[in-house]
């Protein structure tokens, strides 16, 4: 039961508002966060052992089919790391790069938190709806960041073994 009762196109303008408001708001939020943040692995940015260095993802989701698919939200921010492919081969870029999945990553997370929010004004199944398209939404953006972090991670090994030699 909603605490406020909406409807109509208004329900519909909340809703289509919220969820547009909600994704742009915190993702320009992430961005605008200092990159020092997002510079080394943390508990929730680690690759774990069972992510098998992305491989999991390519087994279980099948993330080489539609990967290439997603768009990169970064090109709608003038500060946003273009993460649709790589553009340099030093280490530097590669370090950048590997910060920029961090925050990426974590954005599409904290995006999931405001589908509590549709609770309070929708019907139960709306509500529901949409926090199925918001964990889907995210859910995919995210699985994508796990996926290419590893990768990423060993092509900058290997540059710098090219470097030391």
């Amino acid at each position: 039961m909603p605490v406020f009762n909406v409807d109509g196109w208004l329900l519909i303008a909340l809703n289509v508002g919220g969820i547009l408001a909600a994704h742009l708001s915190l993702a320009k939020l992430s961005i605008a966060l200092p990159s020092r943040l997002f510079e080394s692995d943390t508990w929730w940015s680690q690759t774990f052992k069972w992510e098998a260095n992305g491989k999991i993802y390519e087994k279980i989701f099948f993330i080489k089919k539609w990967k290439k698919y997603l768009p990169d939200g970064a090109a709608l921010f003038k500060d946003g790391f273009q993460k649709k492919s790589l553009t340099d081969t030093s280490v530097e870029y590669y370090d950048q790069f590997i910060t920029e999945t961090r925050r990426a990553e974590f954005s599409h997370w904290i995006q999931i938190l405001p589908a509590a929010v549709f609770y309070l004004f929708n019907p139960l199944w709306a509500s529901l709806v949409i926090t199925a398209y918001f964990i889907l939404s995210n859910g995919f953006p995210i699985v994508a960041q796990r996926y290419v972090r590893p990768k990423l991670k060993k092509l900058k090994k290997r540059t710098e073994k090219k470097r030391a030699s």
